[in-house]
């Protein structure tokens, strides 16, 4: 999914656009190697794109000079690589419920795959090395939450967090949102948090249902209000 978004910014949003749906309707329903996908895009492009392929299919976790990205649906791709812990500094039994909410919802939309649900007190350092994690609870109820707060797109208050200047605090809000796993690179680390526990409880299982967006905003009063993070590579 990220190489597929690096790809789209160079070669264009609404020339790539165009190429997939050519793409699609050229092979549906035939499959398709990397290699093939690839020389029908560099024909249809008129640029190589193998170099850019190669650093983000071939190298180990994520590119170096890229800096990280991910959505809050990047785990969605490696579920069994994927953690969700929940806090018990405060609000526990509300997070725990939450974690168990958004467990379910992952079932439901992963043909019955079931991501282990630990909370913060019980998980190990290979735990958070090793894993994709979706962390419920803000800093002041998830230790994991804690840690990682510096490395998050969102910051984090009183009973409050702001993004992208906005500042929310109304207690029915709540926020997704994506960035590296501190502790490894390779994973990435979503944080679902509330400003209050029923917040985190109604905002946890709409989770899966999200788009590639950085951040997912739950204002209070229903509706959802995401955020793409804009990426800019360097020309090849």
């Amino acid at each position: 999914m990220l190489f597929l978004h690096a790809l789209r910014q160079e070669i264009g949003g609404p020339r790539f656009d165009d190429i997939m749906d050519e793409f699609g309707r050229t092979f549906a329903g035939k499959p398709v190697s990397t290699k093939e996908f690839l020389a029908f895009v560099e024909g249809r492009a008129g640029k190589p794109v193998a170099g850019l392929a190669k650093t983000w299919l071939e190298g180990a976790g994520l590119p170096d000079d890229k800096g990280g990205s991910f959505s809050v649906e990047t785990f969605q791709a490696e579920l069994e690589r994927t953690l969700i812990v929940f806090g018990t500094g405060d609000e526990t039994a509300m997070n725990r419920e939450a974690a168990e909410r958004l467990q379910k919802a992952i079932v439901q939309r992963h043909s019955n795959f079931t991501v282990p649900v630990k909370a913060d007190s019980d998980v190990t350092e290979d735990d958070l090395k090793n894993h994709h994690l979706l962390l419920i609870g803000r800093p002041d109820c998830n230790s994991v939450t804690r840690r990682c707060r510096d490395a998050l797109p969102v910051a984090f208050g009183t009973r409050s967090f702001v993004v992208r200047e906005e500042a929310y605090a109304h207690a029915g809000s709540a926020v997704a949102a994506a960035a590296e796993n501190p502790l490894n690179r390779r994973y990435s680390v979503v944080v679902i948090a509330g400003l209050s526990p029923g917040a985190t409880l109604r905002a946890a299982p709409l989770l899966p249902a999200q788009r590639a967006a950085e951040i997912v905003v739950f204002p209070d009063g229903g509706g959802v209000r995401s955020t793409v993070k804009e990426l800019s590579w360097p020309a090849k």
